[in-house]
């Protein structure tokens, strides 16, 4: 009889679709960071507090600022769950930078897959 581990594996593969203005969206492969049920719970409150953050300083700020401080936190959580990624561009934060300036829905699309392997896997695939 097989043995089977109940360890997942520290990372997984996804295919991001990157959507870019005026052009089909660029299918990119990512691999992720595996968060237990405790951790991904844990981002997803930090997400929602960064999210809460950002809209009660946004008082006062100018759309350039908000803009910024948006892409600084976008940065942040990425960082957290991309291992690697099929860019030709090493992964560190200038290149995640240039990615949520350059792409600006790409911060979403890359948590729209991430979450959606999750949301796969706890229906069974």
């Amino acid at each position: 009889m097989a043995k089977i581990k109940i360890a997942p594996n520290p990372t997984f593969d996804a295919q991001v679709m990157i959507p870019r203005v005026g052009s089909e969206a660029l299918a990119v492969k990512f691999t992720f960071k595996y968060l237990d049920r405790l951790e991904l719970a844990e981002f997803l409150d930090k997400q929602r507090s960064d999210g809460d953050r950002l809209l009660a300083d946004s008082e006062g700020r100018s759309t350039l600022e908000q803009a910024k401080a948006e892409i600084e936190v976008q940065i942040e959580h990425l960082r957290e769950i991309v291992a690697s990624w099929d860019f030709d561009d090493e992964l560190n934060d200038d290149s995640l930078r240039s990615l949520a300036t350059t792409f600006s829905g790409s911060p979403d699309a890359v948590l729209k897959a991430y979450y959606e392997a999750y949301r796969q896997a706890r229906l069974g695939n």
